[in-house]
């Protein structure tokens, strides 16, 4: 579209080419969207594992996790893979309560226990 003026009797035309523009626009932003979302079943491997965590830890690390049975994964042949989905629910699954928390469920604990339960 070039820059010009318009004039009064040409505005609708106009106003609905922008309204078509700007429909467009959103499509392509909530296909983009769409497509970025992670898929919870994708299967990483070594590589993509160590670019998702969020330490981006060693290989060796990795492998350390895998022998001591702490981080879920598949073992197809010689070749290690991680599920994304496992993978996020063993990072949320590690994390630490504050003191806040410990000292609310602690005092949870007590209440209960003196009321029988």
């Amino acid at each position: 579209m070039s820059e010009s003026t318009y004039t009064f009797d040409q505005l609708p035309g106009v106003v609905a080419m922008l309204a078509n523009e700007i429909r467009e626009l959103k499509q392509l932003i909530q296909q983009s969207s769409a497509s970025q979302k992670p898929d919870p079943e994708e299967m990483m491997d070594m590589k993509r594992l160590r670019e998702f965590h969020p330490e981006h830890p060693a290989r060796s690390t990795i492998y350390g996790w895998v022998r001591a049975g702490v981080i879920p994964y598949y073992k197809t042949g010689k070749k290690l893979i991680f599920k994304r989905s496992e993978i996020e629910a063993w990072i949320n699954d590690s994390r630490q309560m504050s003191d806040s928390e410990i000292e609310a469920q602690a005092i949870d604990y007590v209440n209960n226990r003196r009321m029988g339960k």
